[in-house]
């Protein structure tokens, strides 16, 4: 993503998705990000239509992008 969502942005899941559970095109809105790993990339703070209201997911910038 590299930088190209905002808190309150649209996004959906990637095929490159690695958290348990979750499926390419699952769909959600970016709480906050980008957040920069220390280990190098960043990550967005979602939270998924499908999930309840309070729970929060945190994504690799690659896991997610915006929805058009």
């Amino acid at each position: 993503m590299n930088g190209d969502l905002k808190a309150g942005d649209r996004l959906r899941v990637t095929a490159r998705v690695r958290v348990p559970g979750y499926q390419p095109g699952d769909k959600g809105t970016a709480v906050s990000g980008p957040h920069l790993r220390p280990s190098g990339g960043s990550y967005y703070i979602a939270r998924m239509d499908r999930d309840h209201p309070d729970k929060r997911v945190i994504f690799a910038d690659d896991e997610v992008e915006a929805d058009a």
